[in-house]
């Protein structure tokens, strides 16, 4: 039988790190379905893992793509699923970490095919998004589809806008269809870990981990890309905050405090994601090897007790 570790919890939880040691004990590779780390234009904005942390594990989905080519979830889906079979080829185990639950969603549960929509309604939504900005999108969501707008993330436009389109095409809210998603079928075990630190932890976690990505280069990397600042690739957090500081809304310190700011509640909302997630094992901190076969049932050679 086949073994995917699935790691989740909120960013700057020490997820990379657990990701590699686990990798290493089982000999295996990692798969990332972190959506914001997949355009190689912003590693530093979406702190994705360094050369030296690439070079201890053999990473998959990392800095791979351009901003200029987004990804969705499905397609995202399909990609991770023939890769995971590759590394099935060489290894009992696989390793996936990240903090987009929408992707690993997708991934491993499938969702059913939300309608296509036409491009006068596209318009008509982006229409609604230049005229009232992300602000009058947030309204009309919690209107019309008041179970969705309490788990998306509101800051993020372009979902905001899809759910939008969907609704406005047929008349039933988007949480509609996410709620009618069927369980796809694998042919492997699938396990749930997650990283969960005291909040004060994690906060100066975040504060450590945003002023690192500024001595790095953060500025440097984000600010030749404001040409492109409403591409979808760049509605994350660390590159919005510069965008704005650049068409004058804050100065540098207020900049680098925003981004502390929305990386913290971009956290509440991961933990609140994966709270949901059923069978999740969750850690205050990275584990030793022996507490997690306990959690995955496993003996010390890899394969599943027996009783």
């Amino acid at each position: 039988m086949k073994h995917l570790i699935v790691i989740g919890g909120p960013t700057a939880s020490g997820k990379t790190k657990f990701a590699i040691q686990l990798a290493q004990f089982f000999q295996t590779e990692i798969l990332s379905y972190d959506s914001r780390q997949f355009y190689k234009e912003i590693p530093i904005a979406t702190a994705q893992p360094t050369e030296q942390e690439l070079a201890q594990a053999q990473h998959h989905f990392i800095g791979f793509r351009s901003i200029h080519q987004p990804l969705n979830a499905s397609d995202f889906s399909d990609l991770a699923e023939v890769r995971l079979h590759d590394i099935f080829q060489k290894s009992d185990f696989c390793i996936a970490v990240g903090g987009s639950g929408l992707y690993a969603k997708a991934w491993l549960e499938g969702f059913d095919d939300v309608p296509h929509v036409p491009v006068e309604v596209r318009n008509q939504i982006n229409s609604i998004y230049e005229k009232g900005g992300i602000e009058a999108l947030q309204s009309l969501l919690k209107e019309v589809d008041p179970l969705y707008y309490e788990k998306v993330d509101l800051s993020n436009p372009r979902r905001l806008t899809r759910a939008l389109e969907v609704y406005y095409h047929t008349g039933m809210p988007f949480s509609f269809y996410l709620n009618k998603k069927v369980k796809t079928q694998k042919n492997y075990r699938i396990f749930y870990l997650g990283l969960n630190p005291d909040r004060a932890e994690l906060h100066k976690a975040i504060e450590w981990r945003v002023g690192e990505m500024v001595k790095n280069g953060l500025f440097e990397e984000v600010e030749p890309l404001h040409p492109y600042k409403n591409l979808q690739a760049l509605q994350t957090v660390g590159c919005r905050e510069v965008f704005d500081m650049l068409d004058g809304k804050y100065t540098r310190d207020q900049c680098i405090e925003q981004i502390i700011i929305h990386t913290r509640q971009y956290a509440r909302r991961q933990i609140t994601w994966y709270n949901r997630v059923h069978g999740m094992h969750w850690f205050s901190k990275i584990p030793r090897e022996n507490e997690v076969l306990e959690a995955l049932d496993l003996d010390a050679t890899g394969g599943q007790r027996s009783f």
